[in-house]
């Protein structure tokens, strides 16, 4: 197998798990009551947001060359 294809399919894979990782974030966020918002200082996403910037370049290189 080709493996540049082969990071083509993992970075899809990777923007897939991101996108859906943020979503279920702000979806069981909006479901806390208003004193567990509060208690709440922040939201950890990086990693999320990490592998989705790299997935999205990945993808965009592959497109390029």
């Amino acid at each position: 197998m080709n493996i540049a294809l082969f990071g083509y399919i993992l970075a899809w894979l990777g923007v897939i798990y991101a996108v859906v990782s943020i979503i279920l974030a702000f979806i069981f966020y909006k479901q806390l009551s208003e004193s567990q918002k509060r208690a709440i200082t922040e939201i950890k996403l990086a990693k999320e947001l990490i592998t989705f910037l790299i997935s999205v370049a990945y993808i965009a290189t592959y497109h390029i060359s």
